[in-house]
């Protein structure tokens, strides 16, 4: 397997936004140019309208350290980060933006709970039909169909495979699992798109066993 692209890393941790500053000695403006210097964002909210936490305040094009964070976003009940480097990348935003609360405000804030997502684009000489035997059936048959239509040979295989949460048990929904042939894209070119509720080391390495379970 050969990266290609890292095309999304986020890390959404839940949190009270009102207990970044317990005390409300800082204003709203304040709080949020405090953010913006600290990371030198390109742009943050700049007037009343973009100060709403039910849409989401974000803050574009940040960095900490050598770590380019894309967004930062916060919400009532939390924060979202994203990057196009890794959900490491994005814990060591959070790590940094809680130490700096507790120096500003001497409290110590943890999130209740975490979902990270990874968006990955590789190169793979997998075949996801390796899976089963009734799914290069199922394409052979749509292939043959379909050519006799079109009176010229054209060849179908799976070219997306998806898990996803039951919902109705949970209160949050997990992003689904998936691979798919990436869009645009020739079959032989061998490039594929996934999407992960996981970290990005995480994501990586379980598509790698998955390619070597596929004998790819």
């Amino acid at each position: 397997m050969e990266l290609i692209a890292v095309s999304l890393a986020r890390l959404v941790a839940f949190l009270e936004i009102d207990g970044l500053d317990p005390r409300g000695s800082m204003s709203a403006p304040e709080g949020f140019k405090h953010i913006a210097d600290r990371y030198s964002f390109a742009k943050g909210p700049q007037n009343f309208d973009e100060f709403n936490f039910e849409k989401g305040v974000n803050f574009l094009i940040g960095k900490l350290g050598d770590i380019n964070i894309d967004k930062l976003t916060l919400f009532g009940d939390g924060l979202g980060i994203d990057t196009r480097s890794s959900t490491d990348d994005c814990e060591t935003v959070l790590a940094d933006l809680l130490a700096g609360v507790k120096e500003l405000h001497s409290v110590a804030i943890q999130p209740s709970r975490r979902m990270h997502l990874s968006n990955v684009i590789f190169r793979s000489s997998l075949r996801l039909s390796s899976m089963h035997t009734a799914l290069q059936l199922v394409a052979d048959q749509v292939a043959k169909g379909v050519s006799a239509d079109f009176r010229q040979e054209i060849q179908f295989e799976p070219a997306a495979f998806s898990l996803s949460a039951d919902a109705s048990q949970i209160g949050l929904k997990p992003s689904p699992f998936s691979i798919e042939r990436r869009v645009n894209t020739p079959f032989s070119e061998n490039t594929y798109f996934s999407a992960a509720p996981l970290g990005t080391f995480a994501h990586l390495e379980l598509l790698q066993q998955f390619e070597t379970a596929l004998g790819a």
